[in-house]
């Protein structure tokens, strides 16, 4: 997202949510809105769907929500790949600020379900 000066801020939270504009105006103290997909190759040098927030040099906020999953898994930088790891080695790992910025409500009608981590094949 981006407030009017430019400046940009992601914000992480589980796949099913989205981001309460209110509570990111309360958060941040100005209005956001939505960058467009230049601006956040811009900002991160990677597109949408592939942002990875290992990489991010912009502002991070995770959703209280997420910090609740065991795993977590996220964009790689690249569309073909992803990332799965521990939730809280990402949040050891990143510079970032905690805080409700879900929508309250989910359009689905249904609660956010945990993730649980791939287990890796014996050999």
């Amino acid at each position: 997202m981006r407030d009017d000066s430019g400046n940009c801020y992601a914000f992480l939270l589980i796949g099913t949510d989205r981001v309460d504009s209110h509570k990111a105006k309360m958060l941040m103290g100005r209005k956001l809105s939505v960058a467009r997909p230049e601006e956040l190759h811009d900002s991160t040098s990677t597109d949408p769907g592939a942002v990875c927030p290992l990489t991010l040099h912009i502002p991070l906020t995770i959703d209280q929500r997420v910090t609740a999953l065991q795993c977590i898994n996220f964009g790689s930088g690249h569309h073909l790949y992803g990332i799965e790891m521990k939730t809280q080695d990402l949040l050891r790992a990143i510079s970032h600020i905690v805080a409700d910025i879900a929508e309250t409500t989910l359009k689905n009608g249904g609660e956010s379900k945990p993730t649980v981590c791939a287990k890796k094949p014996a050999v």
